[in-house]
């Protein structure tokens, strides 16, 4: 996991955040896969979460469109995300992974202090989400192959 996640630490940097993550939702199981690389950890940390429809990343796979908070403080509560207000985090920006056709998870970027996002940034996340969707896809081919072996 770690060499094909190594580009959530290349994120953080480019972006200079404290955090990113990759968040993947299961309908099945009615919840949120979260995969995070933050400044305070070497390791990449890996954790689920209830799927609440209040946080940023439902809104980036509800809507399939990039969703940015410049200042949480400014929300007047309309976005509830507890890993959020836990963290400290005061700005956020997430964009949509497809598969399928399909906003499955979200890319994300978050910042202890209010920011504005702009463009070239949300752009350039995009471009990023991209290559994820591609990581994503080939992980889900390598599981079916494997799959087709044991059943043969």
């Amino acid at each position: 996991m770690e060499d094909r996640f190594d580009i959530l630490r290349r994120i953080r940097l480019e972006f200079g955040s404290e955090i990113t993550s990759v968040t993947r939702i299961d309908i099945s199981e009615g919840k949120f896969s979260h995969i995070v690389s933050t400044v305070f950890s070497d390791c990449l940390e890996a954790f689920e979460t209830p799927r609440l429809s209040t946080t940023c990343c439902a809104r980036v796979i509800e809507t399939g469109r990039p969703f940015m908070i410049a200042d949480m403080s400014r929300t007047n509560g309309d976005v509830c995300c507890p890993m959020m207000t836990a963290e400290g985090i005061a700005a956020y920006m997430g964009v949509p992974l497809f598969t399928g056709g399909y906003a499955a998870g979200a890319l994300e970027v978050f910042a202890r202090k209010p920011r504005e996002w702009r463009d070239d940034e949300v752009d350039t996340l995009e471009r990023y989400a991209r290559i994820f969707e591609t990581l994503l896809d080939d992980q889900r081919v390598g599981k079916k192959v494997s799959l087709l072996r044991q059943v043969r």
